[in-house]
Formats: structure tokens, C-alpha cells, sequence
């Protein structure tokens, strides 16, 4: 992404909270399958994207999820 964006484009970050994850396992578990966790986060994607040329516009949680978006600054 920061190759491919433009300055003064934007990216999206979303992922689901504790609470979206743990109904996601729910119905996973319920047809017999495991939803596995990556060990990447919205909050360390935006670290690595703040000192890679990019500013931080709003990060919220709602509806399950955990967003940011960002704006390429050069």
C-alpha cells in the first residue's frame, strides 16, 4: 500500500474486536472449523504506517470492529 498510494491518498485499516472475534469463533465453532487470530493488529499496521509517511485521520470502534484511516503525506 504505501508503494501504490498517491500522497494525499488513503488506506483503510479494519479488524474486529474481541468481541466481534469471539462471535465469529462462535459460529465457526458451531459448524465444526476453528477462526484463527493473526498476530497483526489495526494499532501496530498504524505504528508501521505513521513512520512510513503516513498521518493518522481517525481510528474508531464500532459495530465489531476496530478502523483507522490514514493519509499519505508525501
Amino acid at each position: 500500500m504505501q508503494r501504490v498510494v498517491k500522497p494525499s491518498g488513503k488506506i483503510l485499516l479494519a479488524e474486529l474486536t474481541d468481541e466481534g472475534f469471539a462471535l465469529v469463533a462462535r459460529v465457526h465453532e458451531s459448524e465444526g472449523r476453528v477462526h484463527p487470530v493473526g498476530s497483526m493488529t489495526v494499532s501496530l499496521a498504524v505504528d508501521w504506517f505513521v513512520s512510513n509517511g503516513f498521518r493518522l485521520i481517525v481510528t474508531e470502534e464500532r459495530y465489531l470492529q476496530s478502523v483507522a484511516v490514514l493519509e499519505k503525506t508525501d
